[in-house]
């Protein structure tokens, strides 16, 4: 029997409640409807939906690490600044040498590898995330990437992208950066989501008849900035004239106004929309190679956003809330089993891993538990009782009755947790830690069975060697 052709998709920074598969989405309390993604709504159809996926850990590179080989970054035991990065955070650093990825692994079972991806941290200085991939596609531009000299954005005004002096300070060399970065675009395809899939759909031309293959599209939108076509953002904030703001401050509101808000929202959404439309350019290229019948496809958010949620913007460690760490997982098998169907289960991301290689009959060893069975139907399946996650020093559980967000490396940890009754407090609005002390603990005491003992603590230094600064102070306490 051939082997399955596989294709995993990472979108950046999506929120699972942007997605109508999932239900009303968050664009009908913003702006009154929902936010426009007909295309994965109609992938779901086709697909199982996972309605609890979690990632073990995160932000970008955490996450990475681990969708690549199957193994838990957290609880970050190894973590070393590396030169010449962009951030610094314990578990950001790039995969161990004596780890198997899984595109390694589908190689050498004969396995073409492609990589396409515009996601600037997989490429920085000291990171190796193409291991394993016969060709690999990196798209420059992004975020702050150091590709074009500054010089090819002084002509773009930079004052409209800001809302304050303060906003402008933090910001904008990095912007400055992005607008010499995208100073050449003219129409949509110059644009970043475009790109990514366009080049996707060229590979699989290129290699329709290379199977088996696998591809992994990380597409880096819609993470910020925010800045679609001017037509995408008009769909929510149509007619708005003020301050543009495509890059939220990482802290508490208020830093912007209440209509600079939704302008940023509209923008974000404005982006998921434009993502939506391109990833479907890209499907109706398999479905048009006769791909189909032949091919897995998994597509998978790596986190959200806060955008005004809790009074927060940014992607926060102490706010790993449902906007944040609830990912969009849907798997389509190519006989079909499980489309339109929602499982419930408590799965990570590191289960695709675990999946994707029962799916092409190769071992890895991962800390992933296979989805097949659940996906399938059948038997084998052995239901988690929670989850355990760590973004920067802080930390979460999830169980069906209760969530724990808990600093650990402040003495006065007990001002620096939440707990949650998700029974009677779905929405997580409610901060019960101090009626439960020893519940607190039970649960802490869980996170810390999942990491094999003590979770390390890291005092991150402020200047690196590449003369670059880290402020911590961005990221509030609550």
């Amino acid at each position: 029997m051939a082997k399955m052709n596989l294709i995993l998709v990472i979108l950046d920074s999506l929120r699972k409640d942007c997605i109508s598969a999932y239900g009303p989405t968050i664009g009908r309390e913003w702006f009154g409807t929902d936010v426009q993604t007909p295309n994965l709504a109609q992938f779901a159809e086709t697909a199982m939906i996972f309605t609890r996926a979690f990632p073990e850990s995160l932000p970008t590179l955490p996450f990475r690490r681990a969708i690549h080989t199957g193994r838990r970054a957290f609880p970050f035991r190894d973590y070393r600044p590396t030169k010449w990065d962009l951030v610094y955070l314990p578990g950001w650093q790039p995969i161990a040498e004596d780890v198997d990825t899984l595109a390694e692994s589908l190689a050498r079972a004969g396995y073409q590898t492609g990589y396409i991806t515009d996601c600037l941290p997989t490429f920085q200085p000291s990171t190796n995330f193409h291991r394993g991939f016969h060709h690999w596609h990196f798209i420059r531009g992004q975020q702050q990437d150091r590709w074009q000299s500054l010089s090819c954005g002084e002509h773009v005004d930079l004052s409209r992208y800001f809302v304050s002096a303060k906003h402008e300070a933090g910001l904008k060399r990095a912007i400055a950066q992005y607008a010499a970065n995208t100073a050449m675009r003219r129409s949509e395809e110059d644009w970043f989501a475009p790109q990514v899939f366009r080049l996707a759909s060229r590979w699989l031309e290129e290699n329709v008849h290379q199977t088996p293959f696998f591809l992994l599209i990380d597409s880096f939108d819609p993470h910020e900035p925010w800045d679609p076509p001017d037509y995408y953002a008009e769909l929510y904030n149509a007619g708005y004239t003020g301050k543009n703001p495509i890059h939220p401050m990482y802290t508490a509101q208020p830093w912007c106004t209440e209509s600079e808000l939704t302008q940023m929202r509209a923008n974000y959404c404005g982006e998921v929309t434009m993502v939506d439309r391109w990833l479907s350019r890209f499907l109706e290229k398999l479905d048009d190679l006769g791909l189909r019948r032949t091919t897995g496809v998994v597509i998978i958010s790596d986190h959200g956003h806060s955008l005004g949620d809790r009074g927060v913007s940014g992607k926060v460690p102490a706010c790993q809330h449902k906007e944040l760490v609830e990912l969009l997982l849907m798997m389509r098998h190519p006989e079909g089993y499980g489309a339109g169907q929602e499982s419930d289960r408590f799965v990570y991301n590191i289960d695709v891993v675990a999946t994707l290689a029962t799916w092409a009959g190769v071992e890895l060893a991962t800390e992933g538990q296979d989805l097949t069975p659940l996906v399938e139907g059948g038997q084998g399946w052995e239901d988690r009782p929670y989850v355990t996650g760590a973004f920067d020093n802080w930390v979460t559980y999830q169980d069906q009755s209760y969530k724990l967000i808990r600093r650990i490396d402040d003495p006065d940890c007990a001002t620096k947790l939440k707990l949650y009754d998700l029974r009677r407090d779905p929405q997580e609005q409610y901060n019960v830690a101090s009626d439960e002390p020893a519940l607190v603990e039970e649960l802490y005491q869980r996170i810390l069975c999942d990491a094999g003992g003590d979770v390390p603590r890291y005092e991150i230094p402020t200047t690196f060697a590449d003369g670059s600064t880290w402020h911590r102070s961005f990221m509030p306490d609550s």
